[in-house]
């Protein structure tokens, strides 16, 4: 890496890994460029100075810096390298590190699904580059999730989910999209097993279906690296019952869980879920805050809730049932994918029709919050960037 004109380029040789001071430039508190910059983040939800450097892969191959850019960088099934090379020479990622490191969001990463495009931090002057991304998020199979099973049907599947919509489920159903999670663990397991701070497993899953997150463990030798590693996914809580958490401990040390159960009602629950599970959802949880409390575990759970009309007149209450079952904080996020034909119709997402109803209700959480002392987060504002 080398410095010039007040800009940051990047050579074409292998990364150094020292602290580099930029100048008068600062980045962007942000991962998207592939470099170490402090921010703060969902996946620590409970800290704000985090350092991170962190790769996405989804279950098809294809990676990118982060969920929320537009376009990916590659597929490691079509490239055939390893992690390592890509991670140090791939041309998209480095357009991408170079924009966020000259202080500027890549155009790829300028959406109003991303934090930073309506949110002001703190930059940071220090950047380093690491062999390894030090953060790894890869998504599982959308067949994976005890909702609606391996064969999802619009009746069956979360309403918001694009597995309610037959069309995108097909070529995962048929096997045009193959199974290669295996392919895909050999190919993250050398950072696992050198600096790797946060594991994240996502996709459109449930973690605990068929003992799914076990297999994937013991594939990456978790066990051998879970004291420095942070495990974090998403999880709905209807299979998070005693032998699943009591195995759990087993496998990870420090966790974060975003418990997604969007209600605050069982009514609310079954409209959005389908299943009638609020109570055994709510049971859950509470037993695993408590746990981890009266054994002081590393834990950075906390309730994750997907916003829309549907459910956006009950976001007062949920912030009371996170301080109910235990909670540390709740995130609020809009509901995203009016174009990926789920069942939920386009009039339930918040649009520039509709936005106060949800400007209201995020005023409405933070007030409540501050009442009854929980902590409340908007992983972006429920408004969408609608409100000027």
């Amino acid at each position: 890496m080398r410095a010039g004109n007040n800009l940051l380029h990047l050579t074409d040789g292998p990364q150094p890994h020292e602290l580099i001071a930029l100048g008068p430039h600062k980045t962007w508190p942000c991962r998207h460029g592939f470099a170490d910059t402090v921010f703060a983040c969902r996946h620590h939800p409970l800290k704000t100075n985090i350092k991170r450097s962190g790769a996405r892969i989804d279950f098809n191959g294809e990676y990118q810096s982060c969920c929320h850019q537009t376009d990916y960088h590659g597929n490691i099934f079509d490239e055939g390298k390893s992690l390592k090379d890509i991670w140090s020479r791939q041309s998209k990622l480095r357009e991408v590190k170079v924009a966020t490191l000259n202080q500027s969001l890549h155009k790829m990463c300028n959406n109003n699904t991303c934090p930073l495009y309506t949110t002001n931090l703190e930059k940071n002057k220090e950047v380093t580059l690491n062999e390894y991304p030090t953060q790894i998020e890869f998504a599982l199979s959308p067949l994976m999730c005890n909702i609606g099973g391996e064969n999802p049907t619009p009746k069956t599947a979360c309403a918001m989910c694009p597995r309610s919509n037959a069309d995108w489920m097909k070529p995962y159903i048929d096997g045009t999209i193959p199974d290669r999670t295996d392919q895909l663990l050999e190919f993250i397991k050398p950072a696992v097993a050198t600096n790797l701070e946060t594991l994240t497993v996502l996709g459109i899953i449930e973690p605990f279906y068929r003992g799914q997150i076990f297999d994937v463990l013991d594939k990456l030798e978790f066990k051998k690296y879970n004291e420095h590693t942070l495990f974090w996914t998403f999880c709905n809580g209807t299979l998070f019952g005693e032998k699943n958490q009591k195995k759990f401990l087993e496998y990870v040390n420090k966790s974060c869980f975003g418990f997604s159960v969007d209600a605050a009602t069982p009514e609310t629950y079954k409209k959005v879920r389908k299943l009638n599970y609020f109570d055994t959802v709510t049971r859950n949880i509470t037993n695993w805050f408590d746990r981890c409390k009266k054994e002081g575990r590393w834990d950075e759970s906390f309730i994750a809730n997907n916003i829309n009309m549907w459910n956006v007149h009950e976001v007062p209450d949920m912030v009371r049932y996170a301080k109910q079952v235990g909670a540390r904080l709740i995130e609020f996020t809009p509901t995203h994918g009016e174009k990926t034909g789920t069942q939920l119709p386009y009039d339930a997402y918040c649009t520039e029709h509709n936005w106060e109803i949800f400007d209201e209700a995020q005023e409405k959480a933070i007030e409540v919050g501050k009442q009854i002392g929980m902590p409340v987060r908007f992983y972006v504002p429920l408004h969408r960037g609608f409100k000027k």
